[in-house]
């Protein structure tokens, strides 16, 4: 091609190249000299003009194609503006005659093009030069015109447009000819002809005076036409035609008025005429505008959005100053555009005129105004809103009915109202803070203006007036806490009316969905305020049917909006959310059958828009409050959520008893229910999967709807590069919000507020002024499809190929318009499946899944609707993704090829080659490796390779990998990179400063670091789980597939090989790291050769780099040091290390100074590398900087924790107190800075594995301890606090663990601290904590429950006060009553430290004795204290409160007995167990009650068992009266029964009777005659085979006392030999259905041992 760049064409070579490259040689050549000629020598030029023009106008003969052609005619021109114009004429004249030329074939049509374009080229460049040829031109033109195909009628009228502008007004003679040649093109069916047609009357429009008076009308009918059945290029053109038109029309240009004497058309005329097209469209004008609007028939789209962009392009055609000073009255002509019943005839039309009004608003207020004008726009337009309010006031004020038009004014000013109150918060968004003289000047009365809105009986203009408040207190945030205290207080006044309810309920979402933008935010009372009033609202709903809906309407809105001001707020209400939610669904499946049965239609409807409402509230919580959704507030959301999912299969039977109207209610819930799905974790639903995909398959194959209502989601689905098909490129452009209302499916562009309030709060979707949800049939099919692809990846192999079976049998079923519509459900659908699946790195299934899918897809490929072709592309590439096989691709791609070489259709070629565009696009590149390998390569800059080891040590850590060769290969790129880090600090090329190197082998080891915890961590999560049982193949009914997994052990055994090198590189640059963070006055101590990594030159930009790596790194040192046991020194490492790697690294790693250093002995390495770890740790965790990433914090910590693990370092830090003190103190202040709850709960990691030292360390010294020792009076007192049980601050290990405990636990219950508590704005409150909160009390209380072991008998009475007194406190508030009877962690916590502490053999010495009991007892009491039943929310648990009594009873006995009102105040406590109503906490009662029964101290056990046993025996007695109904209460008579039996096996032999007497009768009542059991339920059945196997055990235990029992009762005997005869029989009659088992023949030979 460099032969093509010549100023003249190089024929030599031209003859020498093949005749199909030519083409391209001769384009490349023109190129060239586009470029060449602007800028070349003229003399030059004129010297090779001759040749050029030749060789130039031959080309116009040769056929050239459409590039070629127009720079063929630029050059042309260009030369001869630049050279001699001779022979221009000669020139033009042969391009006339090649287009007078009577030959039409086909062939000859781009020469003819060719030519046409040249003349256009030529006048435009040199305009009247050329003049005394122009008439003969444009005739030659217009007469070809006539005749010319669409193609050529296009470029004859771009080339008589470029006459035009070149001629200016010395064309004016053939003004009128161009005119009504071209006019009638406008309509031409070719596009490019309407779009060429309407540049060129443009263009003509300048000068030719008549098109803007004579023929304005018929003009405006012209391009009203032109517009019909038009796309997005004709709009845009023939609105700029009709635009300009109509702005010359008003206000002519001065130099054409001053030639001819013009009549100006008047304001009114042009925007009747505009009106005219936006009102009606193109088709059956009559003359007069009034008239037009006369005439029924629909408004066509196209038409009213081309009107539109002409209105835009009116406007700004006349300017900003011309607008400033008409703006009254375009305000109130467009205002009464959208207020026309023609603009209003549908709901969806009303929705498009809006949008089109609220454009034309934007696109001119917006750009032209200034800000001083937009102030004085937005007062007008305050004015407009404020007169259409007092028309609505008085028609809903006018109780006689004389203004019968009244409604219909209502109904039409709703869309005025949004469109003025849309640009006027749009308006004063923009204008920011400039914008408060409008809220603070009184004359103005915004406020009050917008304000009155939301009392307008139209849901619309209510939603529109919240929104536009919204925008005000988004712009002037100082407005938003008054805005909500007003709308909160007028709400309240005004609660009787249902528009006041709606409105201002709308207003308060609307504010608080603004909260987000205003970064000083609002007060917190503010939350409580909407909760109050939300939970008013719900309340009183039924107790005014007039106002029910509103009511529950509103009172779930703003629980929803309440829900976006995040988790610091909502924290506090999430419990009382939580019962709101659970309540508004039934309990159970009986409810739900019972609901049924009852209420009529409006009370279902108000019904089911609660749980929608419910439902949308929890959606939001979700979404705006994930750091709350803990597996246990997920498993109480799944209540009400599976209720619901239950629901909608009982939901069609309740519309077919009540009427259809139920239907959008019904729709409202079944949306709400797939948002929140699709929000939460699949596996937490995916018991109700089955049910759930019928309900989503139903929903989008249009099952139940008779609507052929398509999805919006298949362009957000598809690749962009697919947007000219799709439409979606449209996004892009300014006119994306009308133009949507013309694409192909449903309610494309009909977005709007009313269609769901909630999003009235929600964050603007990018790119959109307003929210503009779609219409609820749209929003449910879309919310149906992507709740499909969250699932489909979870589901079953089985399921999968049978949705994929019924998709095609739902295709195949549809015919016509309808059968398009359920396609494009389809494979919409499909394809958010694939999308999941490739998201889910999950495999599509076998061999016929597979095929089952490749028919569905196929089978579009060559469907007439382009949008399908495209989606079925799409999503043929999407399943090659995830089926990720060379053979399925090559295979799908041949079958593509094949029929492009066959099919001769167009729809069948661009299918398919759609399809190999798409396996192209998504699989391409598969299994190439070339691109990773480049980055690790010698000559990779070194910013490059750290990136590269960070995105490798990432995706390894990211827990996505599933197959073994990916991970090897990636494996081995960091492998590569260690080579170069072992190469020594002055190895690289000196490209870069020193620093870079550093920064590259810093990254490196950073990178290993981040692989090894990695693999440590999945090696102990392997070892920790329990090896799980074989898994039943047979039954895969809810085998809902899985996650590829590798072996746990493959990412370890990878690294293994490489630790003895990278430990002692890690271990070098945590000294070159510990060196450089000295402080300033230590510099002297820095070795002068610098470190292992880092040069002296450069220390201050290598310290940023040791900054950005350490921390990964010395978590990986602590793991391997711990692995390793201490016992790897540095000459053992060494070993392993080749002799190159050794001698290239050997002077820096072993000491920076770089002198060889002498030989150490293991327990020095060892002290040396405790030192390093702890120094760094200590160094760092005393101060970070605020800037610091919490994860440094977290690998500080989690690294202090492994190497705690170690039996060295434990020793290393409880032989030396002080060390432990001082890392309790560093983590201490760290808490008073860094305050994550994962923070605190690592430092509670750090603090009991150094308690833990601790303890063992002080065992040991214990255990050493030998009995002469003990004896002697001299004997050491171990453990803190001596003989005198006092402990030092700042030296006790134990008060420095205790302050920081207590930190923690006031920081989760401020309570706990009299301070606190008795602080005035403290408020006592018993709430549940958080999940987070609750394993952080919960790790405490183990910590401070092992504290006394560390001390001596006398410290123990120093602390144990405060220790029980905070965990009897904690124990009362933490043990809260839950539906599922779970015990907290922290109660779990606080009943182990309970006894732990009583069974503490150290503290009962004799000098002790006494303090330990008033101890014991002080506890004792404080729990009887605190479990004593209260009517207060949240309800005691009583069973943990039981638990504590039993365990001081049981293993501090000895201490409580003979206390009297202790023993009352237990004894008490076990009666009201006793006597509760709920099953399981009898069923506890009696376990506890049995422990205490068999104590060994009788003295403690015997009162209990005089005052509670009859109780026992009443109880089991009255269970012949009221037998259980359920699991739970069979198994508290079986925990009684116990009881009773302990109680008979404890009784001494002379009393045996009486106690047999007491427990024979009972069990014999639990037994059922043979008519009774057959009608009994499960746990009552259970109970009496309970009772029979008991009396049968027994009977041979005491035969005596059996048989003595049984003789004086013969009506117990008779009803038990009763029972056992109808056992026996059953058991007999069960025996004879079995098949009698089939015995294996016995071997002929034995074997001595069994292998089975």
């Amino acid at each position: 091609m460099e032969l093509a760049h010549s100023l003249l064409l190089n024929e030599e070579a031209l003859a020498q190249i093949t005749e199909a490259k030519r083409p391209v040689f001769i384009f490349e050549w023109l190129r060239f000299l586009d470029k060449v000629l602007v800028a070349a020598n003229k003399t030059d030029v004129k010297e090779k003009q001759k040749k050029l023009v030749e060789q130039l106008t031959g080309l116009i003969s040769s056929s050239p194609g459409p590039p070629t052609r127009k720079l063929l005619a630029k050059n042309l021109a260009a030369l001869y503006s630049i050279g001699d114009t001779f022979t221009v004429f000669q020139t033009l004249e042969k391009c006339n005659d090649i287009i007078r030329s009577k030959d039409d074939t086909a062939a000859y049509l781009p020469t003819k093009l060719a030519a046409v374009t040249c003349i256009g080229a030529f006048y435009e460049k040199m305009g009247r030069m050329l003049g005394s040829a122009f008439p003969e031109t444009v005739n030659n033109l217009l007469k070809s015109l006539k005749s010319a195909e669409s193609q050529g009628r296009s470029e004859i009228l771009m080339s008589l447009q470029k006459v035009l502008n070149g001629l200016g007004g010395a064309a004016a003679s053939s003004h009128r000819d161009i005119y009504k040649n071209a006019r009638s093109l406008l309509t031409d069916r070719s596009m490019a002809v309407r779009c060429a047609v309407a540049k060129c009357l443009l263009e003509l429009q300048n000068e030719a005076v008549f098109m803007w008076t004579a023929e304005l009308e018929n003009i405006a009918t012209l391009c009203f036409k032109a517009l019909e059945n038009s796309n997005y290029g004709v709009r845009v053109a023939v609105s700029k035609l009709l635009g300009t038109v109509m702005a010359t029309a008003l206000m002519p240009k001065q130099a054409t008025v001053m030639r001819q004497n013009v009549k100006r058309a008047t304001f009114d005329e042009v925007l009747e005429l505009m009106a005219t097209g936006f009102l009606r469209g193109g088709s059956g004008f009559l003359k007069s505008g009034g008239e037009m609007l006369k005439v029924g028939g629909s408004v066509n789209r196209e038409v009213r959005v081309g009107v539109t962009q002409a209105y835009v392009v009116f406007v700004t055609t006349l300017g900003g100053q011309w607008l400033e000073r008409s703006f009254a009255t375009f305000l109130s002509h467009v205002l009464d555009l959208v207020s026309h019943p023609r603009a209003t005839q549908t709901h969806v039309e009303a929705v498009y005129s809006r949008r089109c009004v609220s454009f034309i608003l934007r696109a001119t207020v917006g750009s032209l105004l200034g800000e001083k004008a937009q102030i004085a726009a937005a007062k007008e337009i305050c004015q407009a809103i404020g007169k259409q309010m007092k028309a609505v006031e008085a028609v809903v004020n006018d109780t006689s009915g004389e203004n019968k038009s009244g409604a219909a004014d209502v109904a039409a000013s709703q869309h005025v109202m949004v469109c003025a109150l849309q640009e006027l918060g749009s308006l004063v968004q923009s204008l920011s803070a400039t914008a408060s003289p409008l809220i603070q000047e009184a004359s103005i009365g915004l406020l009050e203006t917008v304000t009155s809105v939301l009392l307008h009986p139209s849901i619309a203009a209510r939603l529109a007036a919240a929104w536009c408040l919204r925008c005000v207190a988004v712009a002037l945030p100082f407005q938003l806490t008054p805005f909500l205290d007003r709308c909160a207080e007028r709400l309240n006044n005004l609660k009787t009316s249902p528009e006041a309810v709606s409105g201002y309920s709308f207003a308060m979402a609307a504010l608080l969905g603004g909260v987000h933008q205003c970064p000083l935010g609002i007060p917190h009372a503010k939350g409580k305020m909407v909760v109050s009033i939300a939970e008013d609202l719900l309340r009183t709903a039924a107790q005014n049917s007039r106002l029910s809906l509103q009511r529950t309407q509103a009172g779930w809105l703003l629980l929803g909006a309440l829900m976006t001001l995040g988790p610091s707020v909502v924290r506090y209400h999430l419990p009382k959310m939580l019962l709101l939610w659970r309540n508004v669904f039934p309990r159970s499946l009986k409810e739900l059958e019972a609901e049924k049965a009852r209420g009529d239609s409006f009370t279902w409807q108000v019904t089911l828009e609660g749980r929608a409402g419910a439902l949308c509230a929890m959606r939001s919580f979700v979404a705006h409050c994930p750091e709350l959704l803990t597996e246990d507030v997920i498993r109480k959301l799944m209540t009400p959520i599976e209720c619901a999912m239950t629901m909608m299969s009982h939901i069609p039977s309740v519309i077919k008893a009540h009427g259809a109207h139920l239907k959008a209610s019904a729709a409202m819930v079944r949306l709400r229910l797939y948002d929140i799905l699709a929000l939460l974790p699949p596996k937490t639903y995916e018991v109700s999967f089955n049910a759930l995909l019928r309900e989503l398959v139903a929903e989008f194959t249009l099952t139940d709807n008779s609507a052929n209502t398509t999805t919006s989601l298949l362009r957000s689905l598809c690749h962009y590069d697919d947007s000219v098909l799709l439409g979606s490129w449209l996004q892009e452009t300014d006119h994306k919000s009308i133009e949507d209302q013309l694409q192909p499916n449903s309610a494309s562009g009909s977005g709007a507020l009313e269609h769901d309030p909630s999003s009235i709060y929600l964050r603007i979707p990018a790119g959109e002024a307003v929210p503009g949800p779609l219409p609820l049939g749209v929003s449910v099919i879309d919310a149906s499809v992507a709740l499909f692809g969250v699932v489909f990846p979870h589901v079953s192999y089985k399921h999968r190929l049978q949705m994929l079976d019924h998709f095609a049998e739902c295709v195949k079923q549809a015919k016509g318009v309808r059968q398009q519509a359920v396609q494009l459900n389809i494979f919409t659908a499909v394809l958010s499946a694939l999308k999941g699946l490739a998201e889910n790195k999950s495999t599509l299934g076998p061999e016929e899944v597979r095929k089952s899918a490749l028919t569905l897809v196929m089978g579009a490929l060559d469907n007439p609707n382009p949008i399908l072709r495209c989606a079925a592309g799409e999503a043929l590439g999407r399943m090659a993704q995830v089926v990720g096989e060379a053979t399925f691709i090559a295979r799908m791609a041949q079958y593509s090829f094949d029929k492009l070489k066959s099919a001769r259709d167009v729809v069948s070629r661009t299918g398919h080659s759609l399809a190999l565009g798409c396996l192209h696009r998504y699989v391409g590149g598969i299994g190439s490796g070339q691109h990773l390998k480049t980055t690790f390569s010698q000559d990779t800059p070194s910013d490059i390779i750290a990136k590269a080891c960070q995105v490798c040590s990432t995706w390894i850590g990211s827990g996505v990998v599933s197959d073994l060769n990916d991970l090897r290969r990636v494996h081995n790129l960091l492998v590569s990179s260690l080579d170069k880090v072992q190469a020594g600090k002055g190895s690289s090329s000196q490209l870069y400063r020193e620093s870079a190197a550093t920064m590259e082998k810093l990254a490196v080891l950073k990178a290993w670091a981040e692989v090894y915890v990695v693999a440590m961590n999945i090696k102990k999560e392997a070892e920790s789980k329990p090896k799980g049982a074989i898994k039943n193949t047979d039954d895969d009914d809810d085998d809902y597939g899985t996650i590829d997994e590798l072996p746990p052990d493959s990412l370890i055994t990878l690294v293994q090989p490489e630790l003895p090198t990278l430990s002692r590189l890690w271990l070098a640059a945590l000294k070159d790291y510990a060196l450089l963070t000295l402080p300033a006055e230590f510099a002297s101590q820095l070795p002068p050769d610098g470190g292992a990594f880092y040069t002296p030159e450069t220390i201050d930009t290598a310290r940023l780099h040791y900054r950005n790596s350490w921390a990964p790194i010395l978590h990986a040192v602590a793991l391997w040091l711990n692995s390793t046991g201490f016992t790897c020194s540095e000459s053992a490492e060494a070993a392993a290390v080749s002799g190159l790697q050794k001698r290239s690294a050997a002077v820096n790693l072993n000491q920076a100074s770089g002198a060889m250093p002498s030989a150490k002995s293991l327990p020095e390495i060892n002290k040396d590398r405790m030192h390093l770890i702890l120094g760094v740790s200590i160094q760092f965790l005393c101060s970070p900087r605020p800037e610091e990433p919490v994860e440094h914090v977290a690998a500080c910590l989690q690294a202090l924790h492994t190497l705690l693990d170690s039996p060295y370092a434990r020793i290393h830090i409880a032989e030396d107190q002080q060390i432990g003190v001082e890392l309790l103190s560093v983590l201490h202040r760290l808490l008073l800075t860094w305050n994550p709850p994962s923070v605190q709960l690592l430092v509670t990691g750090v603090v009991q594995q150094i308690v833990r030292a601790a303890q063992d360390y002080l065992q040991e010294k214990r255990n050493t301890l030998n009995e002469d020792d003990i004896e002697k009076e001299s004997c050491p007192v171990l453990g803190e606090g001596g003989d005198s049980g006092g402990l030092i601050p700042g030296k006790s290990l134990v008060f420095a663990t205790m302050e920081l405990l207590m930190f923690i636990l006031v920081r989760h219950m401020p309570h706990l601290s009299t301070k606190m508590s008795d602080s005035p704005s403290h408020i006592a409150t018993k709430t549940r904590l958080s999940e987070e909160s609750a394993r952080l009390v919960a790790a405490t209380v183990t910590i401070l429950s092992d504290l006394p072991s560390l001390c001596s008998p006398a410290g123990c009475m120093t602390i144990l006060p405060t220790i029980l007194f905070l965990i009897a406190r904690i124990l009362k508030d933490t043990a809260i009553k839950s539906a599922d009877n779970q015990v907290p962690p922290p109660v779990s916590a606080a009943l182990q430290g309970i006894k732990n502490i009583v069974t503490l053999s150290l503290a009962r010495t004799e000098d002790t004795q006494k303090q330990w009991t008033a101890l014991i007892r002080s506890t004792l009491a404080c729990i009887l204290e605190y479990s004593q039943p209260e009517d207060s929310v949240p309800v005691p648990d009583e069973v943990s409160m039981l638990t504590a009594i039993a365990l001081f009873l049981w293993s501090a006995g000895s201490e409580i007995i003979g206390v009297q009102s202790l023993q009352n105040g237990c004894m008490n406590r076990f009666k009201n167990a006793l006597n509760s109503c709920d099953p399981w906490v009898q069923a506890k009662c009696y376990q506890l009650l049995l422990s205490v029964f068999q104590h060994s101290n009788r003295a403690l056990s015997t009162p209990y068992i005089h005052s509670l046993a009859p109780i026992v025996v009443e109880k089991l007695k009255a269970v012949e009266r009221n037998r259980p109904t359920s699991n739970t209460e069979l198994l508290a008579v079986q925990e009684g029964i116990k009881v009773l039996e302990t109680l008979v096996a404890l009784g001494e032999e002379q009393n045996r009777v009486q106690l047999l007497a007491l427990l024979v009768p009972t069990l014999i009542s639990y037994l059922l005659d043979e008519n009774s059991f057959a009608s009994a339920n499960t746990a009552s059945k259970d109970l009496h085979e309970f009772a029979l196997q008991n009396l049968m055990h027994i009977g041979p235990l005491y035969p005596h006392a059996f048989k003595t029992v049984m003789g004086a009762a013969p009506e117990l005997k008779t009803r038990l030999e009763t029972a056992v005869r109808a056992s026996q029989a059953s058991k007999a009659k069960a025996a004879t259905r079995q098949p009698a088992p089939t015995m294996p023949s016995a071997p002929t030979i034995k074997l001595k041992t069994s292998f089975f």
